[in-house]
C-alpha cells in the first residue's frame, strides 16, 4: 500500500461528497444517486479497496457499507510468469517402485469457500489466499483432510490403512507420516456469496452475511503423491500394496471431489467439482520395467484407470505363480 494512500484518501472522500453535493443543487435525486454509484465504482477498484473501506467506517466520512455493496472481487488472470510456482515438478522415476502420482484439472459444480486469516479486509468471511500473490487457494492440509474424511465416510479405510496413508500426529517423538504427500491448489478468480439466516419463527431473514468464494466454473488443479516408505520389502510386495492403496485412495478422491466436497460448508453443497476434466490429468506409477503413466479425462475415468493397474498386477502374479 503507497504511504501516501491515507493522506490522500479523506482528500477523494470529501472531494467526491462536494461534488455530490453540487450534483445536488441542479440535477434530480436519481441523477445523484447514479453518481454515488459510480464514484463507489471507481473506489471499489482501487489499489486497496479494504483498506478504503476500514478507513470508512473508522472514521465515519462516507458510508461504509454502500461501499462494500458496491465492491466486487475483481476478475484476472494468472501471469504466466507466476504459474510455475503453483505446479509441483514431480521426478516420478527416482521414487521406489509402488509410488504413484495423481494430477486431476476440475471444475468448479459449486462455489469453494474457506476461511482466511487475513483480520483487515473488506468482507469479514474472506477466502483463504496464498501469502505472496494473493490467489485463491485449497491448503495441501485442507485436501488432506478432507480426503481423510471421505474416506472415512465410505467406510472402506481401516485403522491400519489410515495410519499407513496418512501417518500419525503424537506429542512425542514416535508420530510418524503417512505414504500420501499433498499439494496446494490455486484458483485466478473470487466472488461473494450472501447467506441470509432465517428467524426459525418468522421464516424471515435476520442479517445477511457475505462470503467471499470461488465461482462455479472456476478451475484448478489437484496434485497428489504417493511414496511408499515401507522400502524394506521386495518390489513386488510394495507394488501389491501400493495398488491397493491405490484403490483406496481413489475412491475417497472420487467421492470427496463429486459428493462431499472440500471446503466449509461442504454439508450445504460447497466445494463439488464437475466429473468432467477441463483439460487431460494423469495418473502415473512407478512399475517393474519403469514408468507407467496413464491419461484421466473424467474423475470417474480415474477409478476405470485404476482398475487397470491392478488388473495389470494381477496378470504379472499369475504369470509368477506359473514360472
Amino acid at each position: 500500500m503507497p504511504s501516501s494512500f491515507f493522506e490522500t484518501t479523506p482528500w477523494l472522500i470529501h472531494a467526491h461528497q462536494g461534488e455530490m453535493k453540487n450534483l445536488g443543487e441542479i440535477e434530480p435525486q436519481k441523477q445523484l444517486r447514479r453518481q454515488a454509484d459510480r464514484i463507489r465504482r471507481v473506489l471499489s477498484r482501487a489499489h486497496s479497496p479494504e483498506g478504503l473501506y476500514l478507513y470508512m467506517k473508522a472514521t465515519g466520512t462516507a458510508n461504509a457499507d454502500a461501499f462494500r455493496k458496491q465492491w466486487k472481487p475483481q476478475p484476472s488472470s494468472m501471469p504466466a510468469w507466476q504459474k510455475p510456482f503453483t505446479v509441483p515438478e514431480i521426478h516420478l522415476e527416482v521414487f521406489p517402485p509402488g509410488s504413484f502420482y495423481i494430477e486431476i484439472p476440475f471444475t468448479l459444480a459449486r462455489p469453494y469457500l474457506s476461511r482466511d486469516d487475513n483480520e483487515f479486509y473488506i468482507v469479514d468471511n474472506p477466502v483463504q489466499r496464498e501469502k505472496v500473490f494473493r490467489w485463491p487457494m485449497v491448503r495441501s492440509t485442507s485436501w488432506k483432510g478432507a480426503l481423510r474424511s471421505a474416506m472415512r465416510r465410505l467406510g472402506e479405510m481401516d485403522a491400519e490403512a489410515e495410519k499407513r496413508l496418512f501417518g500419525e500426529t503424537r506429542d512425542d517423538e514416535t508420530g510418524f507420516r503417512g505414504n500420501l504427500y499433498f499439494f496446494s491448489s490455486f484458483f485466478s478468480e473470487a466472488d461473494l456469496e450472501v447467506i441470509n439466516p432465517h428467524d426459525r419463527e418468522s421464516g424471515a431473514g435476520t442479517l445477511p452475511i457475505l462470503f467471499e468464494s470461488v465461482p462455479i466454473g472456476a478451475t484448478s488443479t489437484f496434485y497428489l503423491l504417493y511414496i511408499p516408505l515401507n522400502v524394506c520389502c521386495s518390489p513386488g510386495e510394495t507394488i501389491q500394496q501400493a495398488v491397493r492403496d491405490m484403490a483406496l485412495v481413489v475412491s475417497g478422491i472420487h467421492a470427496m471431489l463429486l459428493t462431499y466436497g472440500f471446503g466449509a460448508k461442504t454439508s450445504s453443497g460447497y466445494g463439488i467439482t464437475r466429473d468432467k476434466l477441463p483439460e487431460k490429468g494423469q495418473l502415473r506409477m512407478q512399475w517393474f520395467e519403469g514408468l507407467l503413466p496413464l491419461p484421466l479425462v473424467s474423475i470417474t475415468h480415474l477409478k476405470r484407470q485404476a482398475q487397470v493397474l491392478a488388473d495389470k498386477y494381477r496378470k504379472y502374479q499369475e504369470g509368477e505363480n506359473d514360472q
